[in-house]
């Protein structure tokens, strides 16, 4: 589950997953990768990938400021529990929460 709480933050809830954050521009000028369920380019063809003819990216792309591992107490308050690094969001390239592990995650982004 994600909810948006505001302009550029975000609570990510569940298991199994994995989140790209792009700007509408970014989004609509990326090539299209086959990610594999760890959220890492699939091993495979060409084939698999499908390419966008190449032009130059003007545009504003999305950032990962923080991705903080929380917990939410019965009144709604955010605990922090502990800040995730750069192992855990992959250089800032996304958000996953493995399978099987169950966690609510704040998202806070930048555009650039």
């Amino acid at each position: 589950m994600l909810i948006k709480l505001g302009n550029n933050d975000y609570l990510l809830a569940g298991t199994g997953i994995v989140v790209v954050f792009a700007s509408t521009y970014e989004k609509a000028h990326e090539q299209q990768q086959v990610l594999g369920e760890d959220g890492f380019v699939a091993v495979g063809t060409q084939s698999d990938i499908k390419h966008q003819p190449s032009t130059s990216f003007n545009g504003s792309r999305k950032g990962i400021v923080s991705v903080d591992e929380v917990n939410i107490d019965k009144n709604g308050k955010m605990q922090y529990l502990r800040r995730l690094n750069g192992d855990q969001d992959h250089q800032g390239r996304h958000v996953r929460i493995a399978c099987g592990d169950w966690k609510i995650l704040h998202v806070r982004l930048y555009d650039y």
